[in-house]
């Protein structure tokens, strides 16, 4: 893993979990959060990469300019 900064959800654990569960919209809380960090470095492409384990993780790094090359999704199987 690069190192540098590693981003959680600020949520509890309740309205996390609804949000992956119950509304199925895991990716707009990533959308946003990571949209608001792109948007404090307005002359830098701050992001390198996206890993994840949901095709949600690479629909939210498409949005905020990633580009598929550098997406890695990894199965649940490891």
């Amino acid at each position: 893993m690069p190192s540098g900064p590693i981003i959680m959800s600020a949520d509890r654990s309740v309205r996390s979990g609804a949000r992956e569960v119950i509304i199925k919209k895991p990716h707009i809380f990533k959308i946003g959060t990571l949209s608001a960090i792109r948007d404090l470095f307005p002359s830098r492409d701050c992001f390198y990469a996206g890993f994840g384990n949901r095709d949600t993780d690479a629909i939210a790094y498409l949005d905020v300019g990633i580009s598929l090359e550098k997406i890695y999704i990894i199965n649940s199987a490891g």
